[in-house]
């Protein structure tokens, strides 16, 4: 523990990433009940706040959990054995999604997508027709393992011409990425509080519109079990509770976080993390590197994917970064793996005071392991980016 502490890592990895110290300050507080007179106020105070993040009127519920749970919750409480599901597979995330699905019976159609190309909303379209009755659609707004942002507006509206529910996984682009869940036809919006949220791991948050809570009165039969039954948490939470223990120190971090997010304002957060986005791919393009993502419209603001160049081993090259540098980055998922490294940047790292530091470590890093390229003119791209 106390060499780890010495040698602390800065976080550019896609999640988590680097905390406020008002959020660890927060966290220091005495450990408070999850339920009493003192607990209601900010746990209803925090509700609201994380309402207007989701930017939905909707329900939101805070779990305690990773954001798999929140994904899961959505299947649990959805889908009977039978139900036909359409997932779009677009990366890793994609893939569990969609595995999720199948293994609580649900009848899975893979929609997939080339990794690194865009979701064409029209294809999906096109799916839907030829097959009838599909209940929902799953999909990865920030595929993280490809670097790739899906349109979910488009994808909404396609959804609801054919009266399918849209369940989307924002897990790696909430609070950092617009993602507008009432006003883009989603119904389940699934996320998580240690990426752009920028709070530690540990907490699974959902919200549920109207058309799912209906689809789950419909059900055949009662939703099993408690801690994924999301009407168990809608009923809680009429008395400002939860159907199991919650961790009050983390959604005292989370409230510190939102108060700082509503602060900088929604649409200013997502313009700097468009910005950093910009940066840290312009950083990339002038080493000569390549991007994973086809299409740079189509490219997330909150993690880049970044082709491993031929000849250089990138277990090696994260290592040096994190040894010789002190900088995590990731490493590529799935049958990515070897293939890609990701750099992550959301939250409090979406900015120069990281993203310069790492442009630069990346270009030493790469140099000493004998890639070729001309020194100093990634951080000058990345310079003139944030001028």
């Amino acid at each position: 523990m106390e060499t780890y502490l010495r040698k602390r890592k800065v976080l550019m990895i896609p999640g988590p990433t680097e905390v406020s110290f008002s959020v660890l300050a927060a966290m220091s507080r005495p450990v408070m009940a999850h339920y009493g007179p003192e607990w209601t106020p900010i746990i209803t105070e925090t509700t609201d706040m994380l309402k207007k993040v989701f930017q939905t009127r909707n329900d939101v519920f805070i779990m305690p959990g990773s954001g798999t749970l929140s994904m899961e919750a959505s299947v649990v409480s959805l889908f009977e054995r039978g139900d036909k599901v359409l997932s779009i597979v677009s990366g890793f995330f994609g893939k569990r999604f969609r595995d999720l699905a199948f293994s609580h019976g649900a009848k899975v159609i893979e929609h997939r997508v080339t990794f690194g190309e865009p979701i064409e909303p029209d294809a999906v379209d096109r799916k839907l027709a030829q097959e009838k009755d599909v209940k929902a659609i799953t999909v990865i707004h920030n595929e993280t393992s490809s670097g790739t942002v899906a349109p979910i507006k488009q994808l909404g509206e396609v959804a609801r011409k054919h009266d399918a529910l849209l369940i989307v996984d924002s897990i790696s682009s909430l609070g950092g990425v617009d993602l507008r869940t009432d006003e883009w036809n989603v119904d389940v919006n699934a996320s998580a509080s240690q990426k752009c949220i920028g709070v530690p791991p540990g907490l699974s948050l959902i919200a549920v519109g109207e058309r799912a809570w209906e689809s789950m009165k419909k059900r055949k039969s009662p939703i099993p079990g408690i801690y994924m039954n999301l009407s168990m948490w809608r009923e809680a939470a009429k008395k400002a509770g939860s159907p199991v223990t919650t961790p009050s120190s983390l959604i005292l971090g989370l409230r510190a976080s939102l108060i700082e997010i509503l602060e900088e304002g929604l649409e200013n957060r997502f313009r700097r993390h468009a910005l950093a986005g910009r940066a840290v791919r312009e950083g990339v393009k002038a080493m000569g590197l390549q991007l994973f993502a086809t299409k740079e419209e189509y490219a997330s603001n909150t993690v880049t994917v970044i082709k491993t160049p031929r000849g250089i081993d990138d277990a090696k090259l994260r290592e040096v970064m994190s040894e010789r540098h002190g900088i995590m980055i990731g490493g590529g998922l799935g049958e990515l793996e070897g293939k890609t490294f990701r750099i992550g940047h959301m939250a409090n790292t979406a900015s120069r005071t990281y993203i310069i530091p790492t442009i630069s470590a990346l270009e030493s890093t790469l140099s000493g392991l004998g890639f070729k390229l001309e020194a100093g003119k990634a951080v000058a791209a990345v310079h003139k980016t944030f001028e």
